[in-house]
C-alpha cells in the first residue's frame, strides 16, 4: 500500500484545487438528511460583554451584586436599568465572591462585570453603546480566545497550496526553447494559497460534510484516512443483510460499482468494498480529508469532510457512473468529487 506521503511526494506539483476540479453540488431537496453521527455545529459567537465602571460608580454593597434591590444603590439600579433597556439580560461580577475575598474595596476587579446579551441582540452594538456611557471605563465583547497553530503532519510544509511561505517545491513547468514539460524545482509565492491556516484556526460554527469520491476507490484502512471515512449508520457490518433497505448489502464504507477486472457492463461483479485498485482515489480523498494534526502524512483541506468511497474504475461506463452518483446522493452526500482528468 502506497502511503499518502509517498503519493503526495510525486504529485506535489498538482495544485490542491485540482482535486476539486469536478465538484457536483447535489440538489439539497433530493439529498437524504445527514447521518445522525455527523458532528453538530458548535457556535462560538460571543453572547456577553465585559464592562468596567469608573471609580465611585458602585458602592461597597458590590459584593451582593447583582441583587440590586437589596443593595438599594442608585448607581447599581442605573446599571441594571441600562442593561434591561439595551439588550443585556444577565449581569454578574467578573470575579466570584471567593476571588474577591481579601481584596481591597477599591481594587479595579471589583468594578468589572460580565453582561449577558439577549438572544437576537447585536453584541458589538451593546458594547459600543456601553463604551459611550460616561460612567463606563471600558466595554469589550467577551470573545473566545483560540489557539493558532500549524498541523504537525510531516509533509504539511510541502503543501504549498494550503500554506505558501515561498518554500521550494517540485513542479511541471514549460522550459523555454523545449517542446516538452519538465520536472523542476521552483519557488512558491508567499501568501498564494487557499488560506488553510486561517480557516483552521477560525472555524466558526460548522458541521461535518459528506463528500463522495467517485474514482478508483478509497483505501478505507489508510492510516491518514481511516478516521475520516463516513460510515453508513443504517448498516450493521458484515451481517449479510441490507439493513437500511437501500439496495446495497453491508455498504458500510461505500460501494464498488466496477470490480477490478475490465469487463462488459452486464458482467461487472459489484461488492461492498470500495478499496482502491490504483491509488488515485485515495490520493484525492487524502487531499480533501486526510486527518489533520495526527503526526502522519499530509493534512487534508477540510477537517470536517467525511469520505464516502464510491469505486467506478476501471469499468467506468456512463451507466455505472450514473448509478454511482445516485448512490452517493442516497447516502446523504452533498458534495461529489470526480477528478477524472480534462
Amino acid at each position: 500500500m502506497r502511503s499518502l506521503s509517498d503519493q503526495f511526494r510525486f504529485r506535489a506539483y498538482i495544485p490542491v484545487l485540482a482535486a476539486l476540479a469536478f465538484v457536483v453540488w447535489c440538489d439539497p431537496l433530493a439529498a437524504a438528511p445527514l447521518p445522525a453521527a455527523a458532528t453538530p455545529a458548535v457556535d462560538h459567537s460571543p453572547t456577553s460583554v465585559i464592562v468596567k465602571v469608573r471609580p465611585g460608580f458602585l458602592p461597597s454593597e458590590i459584593d451582593r451584586f447583582p441583587q440590586a434591590a437589596a443593595a438599594q444603590a442608585a448607581d447599581v439600579h442605573r446599571l441594571e436599568t441600562w442593561c434591561a433597556a439595551h439588550g443585556a439580560d444577565r449581569v454578574g461580577p467578573l470575579w466570584t465572591a471567593a476571588d474577591r475575598s481579601g481584596v481591597a474595596d477599591d481594587h479595579p476587579g471589583r468594578r468589572t462585570f460580565v453582561l449577558g446579551v439577549e438572544p437576537g441582540a447585536n453584541v458589538d452594538d451593546v458594547a459600543a453603546r456601553l463604551s459611550a456611557q460616561p460612567w463606563v471605563e471600558y466595554a469589550e465583547v467577551d470573545r473566545l480566545v483560540e489557539l493558532h497553530q500549524a498541523p504537525n503532519d510531516p509533509f504539511f510544509e510541502r503543501q504549498w497550496p494550503l500554506e505558501n511561505t515561498g518554500q521550494p517545491y517540485w513542479a511541471i513547468i514549460s522550459v523555454p526553447g523545449l517542446n516538452n514539460d519538465t520536472l523542476a524545482e521552483t519557488t512558491g509565492t508567499a501568501g498564494a494559497d487557499i488560506g488553510f491556516l486561517t480557516a483552521l484556526n477560525h472555524p466558526g460554527p460548522r458541521a461535518d460534510v459528506l463528500v463522495a469520491v467517485i474514482d478508483t476507490g478509497v483505501d478505507t484502512d489508510h492510516e491518514d484516512l481511516h478516521d475520516r471515512i463516513a460510515l453508513n449508520p443504517g448498516e450493521i457490518p458484515d451481517n449479510g443483510v441490507d439493513d437500511d433497505h437501500n439496495g446495497f448489502v453491508d455498504d458500510v464504507y461505500g460501494w464498488d460499482f466496477s470490480g477490478d477486472s475490465v469487463t462488459a457492463p452486464n458482467d461487472i461483479a459489484e461488492d461492498n468494498d470500495p478499496g482502491d485498485f490504483l491509488g488515485h482515489g485515495t490520493h484525492v480523498a487524502g487531499t480533501i480529508a486526510a486527518a489533520i494534526d495526527n503526526g502522519v502524512g499530509i493534512a487534508g483541506v477540510s477537517d470536517r469532510a467525511l469520505i464516502v468511497g464510491v469505486k467506478v474504475f476501471p469499468n467506468s461506463y456512463f451507466s455505472v457512473t450514473a448509478r454511482a452518483v445516485y448512490y452517493a446522493v442516497s447516502r446523504g452526500v452533498r458534495v461529489i468529487n470526480m477528478s477524472w482528468g480534462g
